[in-house]
């Protein structure tokens, strides 16, 4: 009964079209590793990714959405949309005039539209399961999948092997409670690279932590494959770059005396303006003050997909590559914090310290392509995929591989070339 009103509370809720549930009856595993490219497992023993890569369809190259930061990402791999559409801009942003949380920005209801991958299996009839996966909760509503478990404490790859074990603990229920879509976030390399940047020894032992992870899991469903259709999916959120530019916003604004609130994150900055007839006065100021573009929300780039809501700003900033606005909340505590006191730009020498940063776009940094692995019941071919991957496209392909309906609206089209699926 809980599980028929998520349902239904998920179709309301999300505009999912209700339909009965499918006769493909394979379960779908979709396992999502943050900040992990495909170059960064030549850096480390990765025995199980190996093994997976051997068994599997993959691709070096699955293109984000923009910003090519986590929150972004993990909600168009799970909606199918871009950002102009879910309206999840970057990992922080305005919400009705003031800083969103984390909590709200996890939260369902903070979807302008779209519809998770999750409510749309539930609204169909299919027992989901989201372990540490965005948008699995409302606050009006609750829940939105069968089996919600939350996001770890600590966000280290330590963890990933801990999310592996869940994973194959449902797998292990009896068909009657076991869940036919398990979605499951891994903590991966991405602090470890933020942190310490990509070639650090850090950053190998978290990939290698993933890796451990991967061979947990890869048991797991071997030993469920020998008597039931199974599917797994890989797939990375975002890239990343070796950096060593700083972007002071707080100084860079006072300097050209334009009056404003700001959010950054990587190398996207929102301007809120006091007084939004300053406009044009504010871009002419800052335009060409350093190595970053000022944009309008009405003159981005066709492929940023980022609309036009009053969560862009007044104005954006956006940094060459190379460069980045750092943010308190996710840097090493050695760098300088935000302050009128530091310089407007500083140029980190390469032997002082390597800091890992993405959220540049894809068609301007092809290095924030991310990782895409389809290994399982359903899956047509083996080796490198020669095909274009985008972050929308993994909705609708597991709801192919479900035999449900993708919820709309919908940006991405299912991988046809890679399924071979009963009728």
């Amino acid at each position: 009964m809980r599980g028929a009103i998520r349902g239904l509370l998920a179709a309301f809720l999300f505009g999912g079209i209700a339909a009965e549930a499918a006769e493909v009856d394979g379960t779908v595993v979709v396992v999502m590793v943050d900040g992990l490219p495909a170059r960064l497992l030549e850096t480390a023993e990765t025995p199980n990714f190996d093994r997976l890569l051997a068994q599997s369809a993959w691709s070096d190259g699955l293109i984000p959405a923009f910003p090519s930061v986590s929150h972004t990402n993990w909600t168009s791999l799970t909606t199918g949309c871009w950002p102009e559409h879910h309206g999840i801009v970057s990992n922080v942003f305005q919400i009705d005039g003031e800083r969103g949380t984390r909590e709200q920005i996890l939260d369902a209801d903070t979807l302008l539209d779209c519809q998770p991958i999750h409510a749309a299996a539930e609204a169909q009839g299919v027992k989901a399961a989201a372990l540490g996966w965005t948008s699995s909760s409302s606050s009006r509503h609750g829940e939105l999948a069968s089996i919600v478990m939350p996001y770890f404490d600590s966000w280290t790859a330590e963890n990933d092997i801990e999310r592996a074990k869940q994973v194959g603990g449902l797998l292990a229920l009896p068909e009657a409670q076991r869940p036919r879509l398990v979605l499951a976030y891994f903590s991966g390399p991405d602090v470890a690279q933020h942190y310490n940047g990509m070639n650090s020894s850090a950053a190998r032992r978290a990939v290698e932590h993933s890796d451990r992870a991967i061979g947990e899991l890869l048991d797991h469903l071997e030993a469920f494959a020998k008597t039931e259709r199974v599917t797994l999916l890989v797939v990375t959120d975002h890239g990343m770059l070796d950096i060593s530019g700083l972007l002071n916003v707080e100084k860079l604004l006072a300097e050209s005396g334009v009056e404003a609130s700001w959010i950054a994150d990587g190398p996207l900055a929102f301007v809120y303006l006091k007084d939004r007839e300053a406009r044009a006065a504010a871009i002419e100021a800052l335009s060409g003050s350093g190595p970053f573009a000022v944009i309008r929300p009405e003159d981005q780039p066709e492929h940023w997909r980022l609309g036009q809501s009053d969560r862009l700003g007044d104005f954006m900033l956006y940094a060459k590559p190379g460069w980045f606005f750092p943010t308190d909340q996710d840097m090493p505590d050695w760098l300088p914090t935000y302050s009128r006191w530091w310089p407007t730009t500083l140029q980190l020498p390469l032997w002082l310290r390597s800091i890992g940063m993405h959220g540049y776009a894809y068609e301007d940094v092809p290095e924030m392509a991310g990782l895409f692995v389809a290994w399982g019941s359903g899956i047509s071919k083996t080796g490198p995929l020669g095909l274009e991957i985008r972050a929308v496209d993994l909705h609708p392909t597991v709801a192919r591989l479900l035999g449900i309906q993708p919820g709309v609206p919908q940006d991405g089209r299912v991988l046809e070339e890679l399924l071979v699926l009963p009728e």
